[in-house]
């Protein structure tokens, strides 16, 4: 048993570490009262959640580019393979023929989208009517929501396109399906293909948003319309803006209108006095296809490319990642190219709009042959929409008077007619 005078001197011996001891105590102490009056102030377990989530996307934010750059590379393959192992764009009009079959005898509900993935085919239907049934026992097509089907497996071949007989004089217009579907791909959505039929359109399509991906977008479609030169699309015609694009419109404005004829016109976002003459135009010509690469006010299928390259048209129904399109079709272009030394398709993919030799007009200096035909689609459509709206339905209202900002997938796309 120690005595007083050892317990004494230990503590004396010991004080340092003693006073540490209880000054770390202390602190504990202080520190468990003050989490708990936090706690009951504030909430610990939601500091903690707080906490967690920042840490989170911080680390999301640090991974981010990797995590692009990888998803980009994955769609940009996706893009190529598809393209080099078949057609998408001759597999989307078939599609669109397909389920245009099951609504033939409706004006009022028509296909305009399509998804395809492997050996899944989705179309996304528009109108103002109600979304019909798919059709017969035999049908391939099944409901899977608002305004959606879906097909598995293999379509119903189309019949084949009938001759045309050998007489003399220009070729006959529509014979290579001018008048039938005109699906472009304008992104990736998981495995899938997005593709819209511009044939579907109220006549002007704009691509617009962050500068540099809505550019590269319009970019790939205008590639994708150009390999349709002679099949889908009579003439093609890229203008930049100022007086190329004036005398494109003043040349569309004096040529006669020709039934059956599709002629598409690229080109910037114009002045207020150019988009009257693109709406009129479009009015007058059910044939005319304006891509503007840029935001035009009034026009019905508006193509918004964020600067993450996603493109979203919510009246459309399109949420898609539209950045490796262009180098996807590169790509496949690079891998199918023939090895005479002709420069492969994505090539002709333009890094800007300009009027010259590459704007889809046959070159007769060249001797250069348009693609083989396509099957007929026009044979196979449904009846189509009513006509198109006057003029000034494409132009944006005077200051004061309401513009609606969002509108259903019906208005935007009940008033197509066939090209």
């Amino acid at each position: 048993m120690p005595t007083w005078a050892e317990i004494g001197r230990y503590l004396d011996d010991h004080r340092q570490p003693l006073l540490i001891g209880l000054a770390v105590a202390e602190l504990v102490i202080l520190l468990v009262v003050a989490l708990r009056w936090f706690d009951r102030r504030y909430g610990l377990r939601h500091l903690l959640r707080r906490a967690r989530r920042f840490l989170q996307a911080v680390v999301r934010d640090l991974a981010a580019p990797a995590v692009d750059l990888i998803r980009l590379r994955r769609a940009v393959r996706l893009i190529a393979d598809r393209f080099t192992a078949g057609d998408p764009v001759a597999d989307a009009g078939t599609v669109l023929v397909s389920a245009g079959r099951a609504v033939r005898d409706r004006a009022d509900c028509w296909p305009y989208q399509v998804m395809l993935s492997e050996g899944r085919f989705g179309v996304g239907l528009a109108g103002p009517g109600d979304l019909p049934e798919p059709g017969p026992a035999g049908s391939p097509w099944r409901a899977i929501g608002a305004r959606r089907w879906q097909a598995t497996g293999p379509l119903p071949p189309l019949p084949e396109a009938p001759e045309v007989p050998d007489v003399p004089g220009p070729p006959i217009i529509g014979e290579h399906g001018q008048t039938g579907p005109l699906p472009v791909l304008v992104g990736v959505a998981g495995d899938e293909l997005v593709l819209l039929d511009l044939a579907r359109s109220p006549g002007v399509v704009s691509v617009h948003g962050a500068t540099g991906p809505a550019a590269r977008l319009a970019a790939a479609i205008t590639a994708q319309l150009r390999t349709a030169v002679g099949t889908r699309v009579g003439d093609l015609r890229v203008a930049d803006d100022g007086p190329a694009l004036d005398e494109a419109l003043r040349e569309l404005r004096n040529r006669p209108v020709t039934v059956g004829t599709r002629t598409v016109l690229v080109c910037r976002a114009p002045e207020p006095s150019g988009a009257a003459r693109i709406a009129e135009l479009t009015a007058r010509d059910s044939g005319l296809l304006v891509l503007v690469s840029g935001y035009l006010p009034g026009s019905r299928w508006r193509l918004r490319v964020t600067s993450a390259g996603r493109v979203v048209a919510p009246e459309l129904g399109v949420d898609a990642y539209a950045a490796p399109v262009g180098p996807g079709l590169e790509r496949a272009g690079s891998a199918d190219s023939p090895p005479s030394g002709d420069p492969p398709r994505g090539a002709r993919l333009p890094s800007r709009l300009m009027i010259g030799p590459g704007d889809g007009r046959p070159d007769a200096g060249t001797g250069a042959t348009p693609p083989a035909p396509v099957p007929n689609w026009a044979d196979e459509q449904p009846v189509p929409p009513p006509p198109r709206p006057a003029a000034d339905d494409l132009i944006e209202p005077e200051i004061g008077t309401a513009i609606p900002v969002a509108v259903g997938l019906d208005a935007v796309t009940a008033r197509p007619g066939e090209k």
